[in-house]
């Protein structure tokens, strides 16, 4: 593998949910690349589990941070390769998305890459799968978050050169880094296998986030009349994400009097 990979994870306090990141991380068939866990100072037994896979960990940070995006920023800071990638912890990849990645971005065309996520809640029911959003020029839209975040992997020169993640953003700082890096490059590799599962929070996180949006948005498009995009967003949320959890929430109640 001429062109190396740095994998970072992050982490405060999941360590279960840190022992299914690292399974779907070593049990990839590709190896060697380099694996960096920034943790924020966890007081649960996720210092443990990292202890667990010490030997197939190339580095890692435990001390508190100033949010999710500042311990990203750090990860990348101290990595050594020359591409770069995230999976948080909680998340996972599925099989052989390293091996594919290895070999397209040693073909040195691409400056990032994109593909399909499954979307899924906190008690891992899928709920639906993410795939890249295009505009109607065929062109990775800015409009909205075109790919889950850990199926982008960047270079780190571009990484660096459009000034990482904005760490005055709590929620929707990836988004503006998408904003940035598709105003720099438009040369992007798609995995062809659906990358891994990513997790969603709470409710109100997201919707906070819909709002965080919107600034981010309104930055890079002052010029334009977004009320729209935001409604729309806000509606594409409620029915693709709100209204199933629910409704599986209210589902599980209903056995859940009939069992009894």
């Amino acid at each position: 593998m001429a062109n190396s990979i740095s994998l970072i994870t992050i982490n405060l306090n999941n360590a279960e949910g840190l022992r299914d990141t690292l399974n779907s991380i070593h049990f990839q068939e590709e190896r060697p690349f380099e694996h960096i866990i920034i943790d924020g100072g966890s007081t649960d037994h996720s210092l443990t589990v990292i202890n667990d896979y010490n030997d197939k960990i190339s580095n890692y940070v435990t001390s508190k941070d100033n949010g999710i995006y500042c311990a990203m920023n750090k990860g990348a800071s101290i990595s050594k390769g020359e591409w770069i990638g995230f999976l948080n912890s909680g998340d996972i990849f599925y099989p052989e998305v390293i091996s594919e990645l290895s070999y397209e971005l040693d073909q040195d065309c691409y400056d990032f890459t994109i593909g399909n996520v499954v979307i899924a809640d906190i008690n891992k029911n899928k709920i639906y799968k993410k795939t890249p959003i295009f505009n109607n020029d065929g062109m990775l839209t800015s409009m909205e978050m075109p790919a889950a975040h850990m199926s982008i992997f960047v270079r780190k020169s571009i990484f660096n050169e459009i000034g990482g993640f904005d760490e005055d953003l709590k929620i929707s700082s990836d988004f503006d880094f998408v904003n940035r890096l598709l105003a720099h490059s438009q040369k992007y590799y798609s995995i062809k296998k659906t990358v891994g599962e990513f997790y969603l929070g709470g409710v109100s996180g997201n919707i906070t986030r819909l709002q965080e949006d919107l600034i981010v948005l309104r930055k890079h498009n002052p010029s334009k009349n977004l009320h729209v995009l935001m409604l729309r967003k806000y509606l594409s949320y409620c029915l693709g994400v709100v209204i199933p959890l629910r409704l599986r929430v209210l589902m599980k109640k209903i056995f859940k009097i009939k069992n009894d």
